[in-house]
């Protein structure tokens, strides 16, 4: 385990659950909720090392459109914060809110309640305000380990995953946790198309066996999911649910506890942010646009998104901004240099899937989801731009 002094921190979660049906998002049109089986939440951690803050935000979401990140930072902005040190991410889990339009009651029409969407910035920046009010003198210590047989299968691409864990432990110099955050590349569709109770999926789970080990705030990042890395279950069950949600936190906490701390040197915190304009190329995407379903600023058949690198100490992590294929995740897992690295996925956006251009299949599921074949070169590129920039 890697540890980092000369940090504070704060932390915060905060309940999303709609208080009405709503458009479940994920699997298929007009299915609507009936009923909670667990809370959704927005779960916030905030770190600075004096000059430098970082305030990362959880979202048991489908995704949000940059749109929506960057109203949220506008409101944080009146509170005197920065609103380029927030990043927003999704779980992206499929038992909860349509926040993209793309699961209404027909094809063409969007599913998105903009009163729940208020409601949802309101209670982020609640998160955020919370986290950002109760920091305090904190110690960061890093570590990873490698995800069990019987998590995770990749539908599309059979044998190809990341199944690496990655792990980043708060506490104050006393040892209280303040937050755990764990990074894994799954979507959280254990619940399939029959199930019509809002559940957070098996990060439910996982929250739940981090903070009744270690107390604090835990926190579930995606990674590069695309795919599909789905579940290896063989019932979508709420049994199955925590079985992988479980599975996961106790694998992260038994790294936490079998690793002797290294310190590592006390290079600070280190975030560069770039954006990162990509073409509209799926005609499906534009017609969707037109027709007012999907929400979000495209001009000229292009969007602008963004793109983070940050550095903690030894640690490393990348943000996207949709859902890559587990091989470009590896690849650039191979050019991050940090000794724990942590790749985040939909993060201040949801664009869709990214695919290699190599692997571009024009008919398949996830092409029809995605930008088109360019994507993930564009994004490739930016990126090691980025690592490569000291």
């Amino acid at each position: 385990m890697i540890g980092v002094k000369g940090f504070i921190s704060g932390a915060s979660k905060v309940t999303i659950t709609p208080d009405r049906s709503v458009f479940l998002a994920g699997l298929s049109n007009n299915r609507r909720s009936t009923g909670v089986h667990d809370d959704l939440w927005a779960r916030c951690l905030a770190l600075s090392d004096g000059e430098e803050t970082l305030i990362l935000v959880a979202l048991d979401l489908i995704g949000l459109f940059l749109d929506q990140v960057n109203l949220i930072r506008g409101e944080a902005e009146k509170h005197g914060l920065n609103g380029k040190d927030i990043i927003v991410a999704s779980t992206h889990q499929h038992s909860g809110p349509d926040t993209l339009g793309l699961w209404g009651p027909d094809p063409t029409t969007s599913g998105v309640d903009e009163d729940y969407m208020a409601y949802v910035r309101k209670r982020v920046l609640d998160a955020i305000l919370e986290a950002t009010g109760n920091m305090r003198e904190a110690v960061l210590r890093f570590t990873s380990t490698k995800a069990p047989g019987g998590v995770a299968r990749n539908s599309r691409n059979p044998g190809v995953l990341d199944p690496e864990i990655s792990v980043l432990n708060v506490e104050t110099p006393k040892g209280e946790t303040i937050a755990v955050l764990i990074n894994f590349a799954l979507h959280p569709e254990v619940l399939w198309s029959d199930n019509t109770l809002i559940t957070a999926d098996f990060p439910n789970y996982l929250y739940a066996t981090v903070e009744e080990e270690l107390g604090g705030v835990a926190l579930f990042f995606n990674g590069a999911l695309g795919g599909m890395v789905t579940p290896d279950v063989e019932e979508h069950t709420f049994k199955e649910s925590e079985r992988i949600g479980r599975t996961l936190a106790e694998a992260a906490l038994k790294a936490l506890r079998g690793e002797a701390e290294k310190q590592s040197r006390d290079s600070g915190l280190t975030v560069k942010r770039e954006t990162l304009s990509l073409p509209v190329e799926n005609q499906k995407f534009k017609t969707l646009h037109s027709l007012g379903v999907i929400k979000r600023s495209i001009q000229n058949y292009e969007i602008t998104t963004e793109l983070y690198h940050v550095e903690v100490g030894d640690a490393e992590i990348i943000t996207i901004p949709g859902e890559a294929l587990p091989e470009i995740g590896l690849e650039l897992k191979a050019k991050m240099t940090g000794s724990i690295k942590f790749l985040i996925g939909l993060t201040n956006d949801e664009i869709g899937y990214i695919i290699p251009e190599e692997e571009w299949s024009p008919g398949r599921y996830e092409e029809s989801m995605s930008l088109g074949p360019r994507t993930g070169t564009l994004m490739m590129r930016k990126i090691l731009e980025m690592l490569q920039d000291p």
